[in-house]
């Protein structure tokens, strides 16, 4: 599994984090990772707003029933670089 974070400042300076969470195989090369999983991860922080978390289907489908309630279907996603669209959910934070 990997994950991306970043952040960037708002109109006022803020930090405003985002995340996003994909799941696939690595490969691991003196200290940089490579792999789908990454170039997902990457692509959905690029659609991912402020204090937002986004997950892939293969990373949902790993949760319990309880923290799959917690997630909203954002649907498929069409993704640069990627042929298929990506089912992506968003973490619904209180």
């Amino acid at each position: 599994m990997t994950s991306s974070q970043t952040t960037s400042p708002d109109s006022r300076g803020s930090w405003q984090p985002a995340t996003a969470v994909a799941s696939g195989e690595l490969i691991a090369v003196d200290g940089d990772v490579f792999g789908d999983a990454v170039n997902v991860a990457a692509r959905l922080l690029d659609r991912a707003g402020a204090w937002e978390i986004l997950a892939t289907a293969t990373v949902c489908v790993q949760l319990t029933a309880a923290e799959r309630s917690l997630l909203a279907d954002l649907g498929d996603l069409s993704l640069r670089g990627r042929l298929e669209p990506v089912r992506t959910y968003r973490l619904l934070l209180g």
